[in-house]
């Protein structure tokens, strides 16, 4: 079992800043593993290939698997 961690993200895509409604639940490394995240589902939030985004916060969510 892993630490989980809920992270809350703000993408900027197309010149246009905003945050994700829901936050994510990750486990370490938390930035990598949060650019998979979006990268694996870019198609889906009609992202372009060039999103970038910030980690506006994170908290431990506890143990378990995800």
């Amino acid at each position: 079992m892993k630490e989980i961690f809920e992270v809350t993200v703000q993408i900027t895509d197309r010149g246009i800043t905003f945050p994700l409604q829901s936050p994510i639940e990750v486990h370490h490394p938390i930035r990598g593993n949060v650019k998979k995240f979006l990268s694996d589902n870019a198609h889906a939030m009609d992202l372009t290939s060039k999103f970038n985004f910030k980690i506006l916060s994170q908290k431990s969510n506890g143990f378990g698997t995800i």
